[in-house]
């Protein structure tokens, strides 16, 4: 069983690798644009001003960002059940370990983080919208 285990995820790491490297990098371009969204005040002042730039954010969260959440869901998603049958048959060793199975775990977490960050984000231009 632990070879068989190995080789499952040797066999997904090259199905999902180009996912994962389609997440980070539409995260990374994403990112700054939903920073420079975020930082930028509310024109509260002028309706009009207010009422497209409430547009703008809408139009962001809808095409920009969306499918950042949605791609690093499918990712974790995807990876949860080898995820967690990796992690209940094996065990912890910090120096005689597998690095396979570590690796994918490592990842799996790492990608748990984007998630969780594309959430928040997601949330807190939600609640520009509706300041």
């Amino acid at each position: 069983m632990n070879n068989e285990l190995n080789s499952i995820l040797n066999d997904s790491f090259d199905a999902i690798s180009i996912l994962l490297v389609f997440v980070t990098v539409l995260f990374g371009i994403r990112y700054p644009e939903i920073k420079m969204v975020l930082d930028e005040p509310l024109e509260t002042d002028k309706p009009k001003a207010l009422e497209r730039q409430k547009k703008n954010i809408k139009n962001v969260l809808l095409i920009k960002w969306i499918p950042v959440l949605a791609m690093s869901f499918i990712v974790v998603y995807s990876m949860t059940p080898l995820a967690f049958n990796t992690i209940s048959q094996s065990s912890i060793s910090f120096f005689n370990f597998d690095f396979i199975r570590t690796a994918f775990v490592f990842i799996w977490y790492f990608n748990i983080a984007f998630l969780l960050v594309s959430i928040l984000l997601s949330v807190k231009l939600i609640q520009k919208i509706l300041e």
